[in-house]
């Protein structure tokens, strides 16, 4: 189970971002911007966009008084996509990285 659950949580770093290129390539093969009918299209679209605000709903509603506030449900709602797709840009390097052997370590200059 231990391999299965690593080996989904790379794959899914670099399949994440396949899922905008699938549907951009679909409507310029269809030349028209058309919604893709393929039920696995129609799945990943739906799962990606609403998780962040599902997640929130969810919290919100099973959070104990005092809650946050409303602002801060929605800041999360719609700004977890864009997170998502930062940090899985950066496990994707992270993995190249890896493949390629690059093990030094760049420390930034400071200020005394």
């Amino acid at each position: 189970m231990w391999t299965t659950l690593l080996a989904w949580r790379v794959i899914y770093d670099i399949l994440g971002h396949f899922l905008f290129p699938i549907v951009f390539a679909f409507w310029l093969t269809r030349g028209q911007v058309a919604l893709p009918m393929n039920g696995f299209i129609w799945f990943a679209l739906f799962f990606t966009f609403f998780s962040g605000p599902f997640e929130a709903l969810i919290a919100y509603k099973n959070a104990t008084l005092p809650k946050a506030s409303i602002i801060q449900y929605f800041c999360y709602a719609f700004l977890a996509f864009p997170y998502t797709m930062f940090k899985n840009t950066i496990q994707v390097v992270a993995i190249r990285d890896e493949l390629v052997g690059v093990r030094e370590w760049v420390i930034s200059q400071r200020d005394k």
